[in-house]
């Protein structure tokens, strides 16, 4: 199985023997337990998952008024 480092300074990939990336000279990160390294994806994924409930939510709300006010022209206009 190959396996390949991320760099954390500029996101290119590259081999595990080399101590430093070949693009950007960063040093090789030291090795993270999966625990570690899960949790920072995981709070990403779920500061995505908000900003896109929030932005629903935002889209939701300006429909529920803009229909509350055709409905109260709609009301005001019957006799």
């Amino acid at each position: 199985m190959n396996t390949a480092i991320i760099c954390v300074s500029c996101g290119n990939t590259f081999d595990p023997h080399y101590r430093y990336c070949p693009f950007c000279g960063n040093r090789k990160p030291a090795p993270l337990p999966l625990g570690k390294m899960l949790d920072g994806t995981f709070q990403k994924i779920e500061q995505v998952r908000l900003k896109n409930y929030l932005l629903r939510l935002g889209t939701l709300e300006h429909t529920l008024e803009t229909l509350a006010t055709e409905l109260d022209r709609f009301v005001a206009s019957k006799p």
